[in-house]
C-alpha cells in the first residue's frame, strides 16, 4: 500500500501496518514488535502544485490634496469632533454633510501582473455607496475623469474601451461580511439568465490614497447616466433620466408616473394598458423583481434604479 501525503511517500509491505504501540515506562511509545517490517520512507519526492494561482489585483491609486479629505470641518472624509457613533448613521458626521461634494485630484490605473501604467487623468473625487456602508472606515468613492477620458478597457468583460466614471465600493451593505455579494449576483444573472436589466461590471481592485493602503476595493461600473450612455448609446445624452428609489423623489416626471399608474386599471382599461406599456418597460420591472426575489434583497426600494 502507498501513502502519500504533498512530499513524502511511505511503502507499507503488509496490509496490516506493524504500528501497534507499548508502553515502555518512559513518555515515548515505542511499536511492539511484530516480526513485520517497520514502514520506511521512499525517496522523497516534490510536487508542483498545477494552476490556482490567483493574479495580483489590479491597482487604482489615488493623489488628492490631504486637507480636502481630512479637513475636521470640510474634509469629505472627516468625522469632525461632534460625531455620534450611539448607532448608524452616525450623527453630526462631517463627511455627511460634505455627501455629493467633489474634491479634485489625479488617477493611476495600473495593472497587477506587470506593473504598468494603462491610464492616468485628473478626476474629481467624492463618497459614493450607500448610506450604510457610509459610516464603515474605509469608505466607497466614485471617480469621475475632469478632462477627457479612462481611456483603457477596465473590465475584461465588457467591450468597452473608454470610461467617463467608476464607483470604487467598499462592499455596501455587505461589506462586513462577504463583500463580493453583489457583484456575484451581477455576474450569475449576466451568465446564466437571459433578464432583460441592465448589470454593473464588478472587479476586485488594490487602492491606494495619497500613496497609503484604502484596502481592497470593488471596482464598479457607476450607476448614472455614464453608463447608461455605454449601454444605450443614445442620439442626446442629455435627454437620459435617472431615478434612484422606488420612492423617485427628485423626479416630478416619475412621481406623476407613478400617480397616474396607481388610478389606472390596466388589467381591464385598453387606455390604461398602453399608457403603461408606452412608459414602462414591463419585461424588465418584472425580470428585476425576479431577480431581486431571488436574491432575498431585502432593501430592493432604496436600491432600485431606473432610467429614460
Amino acid at each position: 500500500m502507498m501513502i502519500q501525503n504533498r512530499n513524502m511517500s511511505y511503502q507499507i509491505t503488509q496490509p496490516d501496518p506493524a504500528t501497534q504501540l507499548i508502553d515502555n515506562g518512559t513518555d515515548d511509545l515505542t511499536p511492539a514488535s511484530t516480526g513485520l517490517p517497520t514502514p520506511l520512507p521512499m525517496a522523497v519526492s516534490t510536487q508542483q502544485k498545477p494552476g490556482n494561482q490567483v493574479p495580483p489585483l489590479d491597482r487604482v491609486d489615488l493623489y488628492v490634496e490631504p486637507d480636502l479629505l481630512w479637513n475636521e470641518e470640510t474634509g469629505i472624509l472627516a468625522e469632525g469632533t461632534e460625531i455620534r457613533k450611539s448607532q448608524i448613521p452616525f450623527e453630526n458626521a462631517v463627511y455627511r454633510k460634505m455627501i455629493g461634494q467633489s474634491v479634485e485630484g489625479k488617477m493611476t490605473y495600473s495593472s497587477g501582473s506587470t506593473g504598468e501604467l494603462l491610464a492616468e487623468s485628473p478626476v474629481t473625487v467624492q463618497l459614493g455607496g450607500d448610506s450604510y456602508s457610509m459610516d464603515m472606515p474605509q469608505k466607497s468613492l466614485l471617480i469621475r475623469v475632469k478632462d477627457g477620458l479612462i481611456d483603457t478597457p477596465l473590465f475584461e468583460d465588457r467591450p468597452y474601451n473608454v470610461y467617463l466614471s467608476v464607483l470604487l465600493q467598499n462592499g455596501g451593505k455587505d461589506c462586513l461580511l462577504t463583500r463580493v455579494a453583489d457583484g456575484v449576483q451581477s455576474r450569475l444573472i449576466e451568465k446564466y439568465t437571459d433578464l432583460n436589466i441592465l448589470t454593473l461590471a464588478w472587479k476586485p481592485v488594490v487602492v491606494s490614497l495619497n500613496d497609503e493602503y484604502w484596502g481592497q476595493c470593488n471596482m464598479r461600473e457607476s450607476m448614472d447616466a455614464d453608463t447608461i450612455i455605454q449601454y444605450e448609446k443614445p442620439a442626446d445624452a442629455s435627454s437620459i433620466s435617472t431615478i434612484r428609489g422606488l420612492s423617485g423623489m427628485g423626479n416630478q416626471e416619475y412621481l406623476e408616473l407613478i400617480n397616474r399608474l396607481k388610478k389606472s386599471d390596466p388589467a381591464n382599461k385598453a387606455e390604461d394598458r398602453e399608457y403603461l406599456e408606452e412608459n414602462v418597460d414591463v419585461d424588465s420591472y418584472l425580470n428585476w423583481l425576479a431577480a431581486e426575489m431571488y436574491f432575498g434583497n431585502a432593501d430592493a426600494a432604496s436600491t432600485f434604479f431606473a432610467y429614460k
